[in-house]
């Protein structure tokens, strides 16, 4: 791995610490070289608060002239009312920063190489990942509604060696192991919605939730063209905002 692929990579991992909390924002990590010394690195840690390049940019200071930047997307350019933050383009030209290198563009129309332009405009050099792969499996949800304009679908499904997703009497809460369901809550953490059939919800009488790891809790979606959902369902009673629920539902729906 030569240099430049391994500070890109460092980016990714750190724009990790970014999961879960940045949405409808791609997760972001900047790495700022100079002289073969990191001056500092950041990522986007919630949405509405500092971009990564900026957060980088600030924690270096003066001393950031000169100095390459590495970032997993291309940095925002444009104003808009509905931003917290301004563009990071203005914020790397303003600290001279010398060599930009981007893991992918972003598809964000928008954008979508306007960052790029902007920074090569103001004399920066600026360099695209020839593996993008990596950076665009990354943010997989927003690179799809970006680019193809639809949500980004992860299906979750425990099945056993027989090929069921339940067990024959029915008297097994789950198929999966410990770590199978913590990693699925992960994934729930990351989402905007997670959707179940009227089934599920009258078999298991599921909340939906994110429990086995920090993070938000998605918004339940239930396919149920009948109206079958019980109001004593949880989903009802405890996700269902101000609908009133005379009664705590039991683990079993009757």
């Amino acid at each position: 791995m030569n240099k430049d692929s391994y500070y890109l990579d460092r980016a990714l991992k750190l724009a990790a610490g970014g999961r879960g909390k940045t949405a409808p924002n791609p997760m972001v990590g900047a790495v700022l070289v100079k002289n073969g010394l990191i001056l500092s690195e950041a990522y986007h840690r919630l949405h509405g608060g500092l971009h990564a390049e900026a957060e980088a940019l600030q924690a270096a200071g003066p001393f950031a002239r000169g100095a390459d930047l590495y970032c997993n997307l291309e940095p925002c350019s444009y104003r808009s009312p509905e931003k917290h933050q301004g563009p990071c383009t203005e914020k790397i030209i303003a600290a001279d920063i010398r060599h930009v290198h981007i893991g992918q563009l972003d598809p964000n129309p928008k954008i979508r190489g306007r960052g790029l332009r902007a920074l090569e405009a103001a004399g920066i050099r600026v360099s695209v990942a020839d593996y993008q792969e990596p950076f665009w499996y990354f943010n997989d949800a927003f690179n799809t509604w970006m680019a193809l304009s639809r949500p980004f679908v992860h299906l979750k499904c425990a099945m056993s060696l027989d090929g069921r997703i339940a067990a024959a009497g029915g008297d097994s809460r789950w198929i999966s192991d410990q770590a199978a369901r913590r990693e699925a809550h992960r994934f729930r953490a990351e989402r905007d919605a997670v959707a179940v059939g009227i089934g599920t919800v009258l078999a298991d009488n599921p909340e939906l939730t994110t429990r086995l790891v920090d993070g938000k809790s998605p918004r339940p979606l239930v396919f149920d063209s009948s109206l079958k959902i019980p109001p004593a369902s949880r989903l009802v009673c405890e996700r269902g905002g101000e609908l009133p629920c005379a009664d705590r539902p039991s683990k079993e729906i009757p």
